[in-house]
């Protein structure tokens, strides 16, 4: 049993079959096999995206940060239910990371140009505006003010969002 819930966890890390694989285990036995875990994941062969949610959901937003920055163009906005939930868990602790994860969930809605999703697309940016303030250090990714008009350039046509965008400004 204990192998089957370490294959298990280890198929599709989450938390919760970690703790599941841990649970079948001896007391003494659960801190070095959890390393062991942690260790397994950021090792392995896994999507960055399901890394970095693993390890913030786990409360270690140092290392979900840490993979965000390390391959900030592999995560993809139409991930939306793992994004969304990891960025909000960054915005405190890890603003950089955080604006990586706003910024692919922004501009996967600019470039499918669903027009109904523009407002979420306007608090994305408003978001990013606000996390570019705690912002020194902006190695990988561009400094905020240089994204928004990179983006100007590339969604300038996209009235709709930009007049989402100016209803949102306060």
């Amino acid at each position: 049993m204990r192998e089957l819930r370490k294959r298990h966890f280890l198929h599709r890390p989450d938390p919760e079959r970690l703790e599941r694989y841990l649970g079948g285990l001896e007391a003494k036995e659960r801190p070095t096999a959890k390393d062991l875990m942690r260790q397994a994941v950021l090792s392995g062969n896994y999507d960055p995206t399901r890394k970095a949610v693993f390890f913030a959901e786990l409360k270690e937003g140092e290392i979900a940060a840490q993979i965000i920055l390390a391959e900030p163009t592999a995560f993809r906005g139409e991930n939306y239910p793992a994004l969304l939930p990891l960025a909000r868990s960054l915005e405190q602790g890890q603003p950089l990371a955080a604006s990586i994860v706003y910024r692919a969930l922004l501009e996967s809605i600019l470039n499918r140009a669903q027009s109904k999703t523009y407002p979420h697309a306007a608090r994305y940016l408003h978001r990013l505006g606000k996390l570019g303030k705690k912002i020194r250090a902006w190695s990988p990714i561009a400094p905020h003010e240089s994204y928004l008009q990179a983006l100007r350039a590339r969604h300038d046509r996209k009235r709709a969002f930009w007049a989402q965008v100016s209803a949102a400004d306060p």
